[in-house]
């Protein structure tokens, strides 16, 4: 039962930090911030988190766990439903997760672009942490099914530069984008489908 409540109390630490981290970003947010909209006492904070990085890393693992849970456990399933009839409802549906989770996208790519080295950025560890889950899987179907032997650093290239990165920067710029050409967004969404599949999905 302690633990249920333990992990109750985590999750509403996260839910509030993710909604202060968007408004005031990384550095205008503080352990204090949280504590006081939270409603707990910092030491309840420091008992579950070691300090303000671990927070914005567990939240950043977090929505991209969620993300990866939606498109499904591998490349295949992956694959496999984006090549049906229903791809953009599939992309849609992972679009409109990530884009309510718009704000604390924004704060992961911010911290990734700073010079500041502080011994990891948080947008390639998440990153790494969710593609490595499928890499060796991926590599042997790869053998399997079309005898390509391919390095597990150039398929994390391939995974990260034209199948994680482009999802997220649609969801944060499709209204903008559509607000700026005056395109519909179901139709964007439908377009983004399109190139994501010639782009990135391999092809039979």
């Amino acid at each position: 039962m302690a633990r249920t409540g333990g992990n109750i109390t985590r999750k509403k630490i996260l839910a509030v930090a993710e909604k202060i981290f968007s408004e005031k970003g990384f550095d205008g947010t503080s352990i204090q911030n949280i504590s006081s909209a939270a409603g707990v006492n910092k030491a309840l904070i420091y008992y579950h988190f070691k300090n303000k990085q671990d927070i914005i890393d567990s939240l950043f693992s977090q929505t991209l766990e969620e993300m990866f849970c939606l498109v499904g456990s591998s490349q295949e399933q992956l694959d496999q439903s984006l090549h049906k009839a229903g791809a953009a409802e599939r992309i849609n549906d992972i679009v409109s997760f990530l884009s309510k989770r718009k704000g604390i996208l924004s704060v992961m790519l911010m911290e990734s672009l700073k010079n500041e080295q502080s011994g990891h950025i948080s947008l390639f560890k998440c990153a790494e942490m969710i593609i490595s889950k499928n890499v060796d899987d991926m590599l042997v179907a790869l053998k399997e099914k079309c005898n390509t032997d391919i390095s597990r650093e150039e398929l994390m290239v391939h995974e990260f530069f034209t199948g994680f990165l482009p999802i997220v920067f649609f969801s944060l710029f499709k209204e903008k984008w559509a607000a700026y050409f005056n395109c519909e967004q179901e139709k964007l969404v439908e377009l983004f489908s399109k190139v994501f599949k010639e782009s990135h999905i391999r092809q039979d």
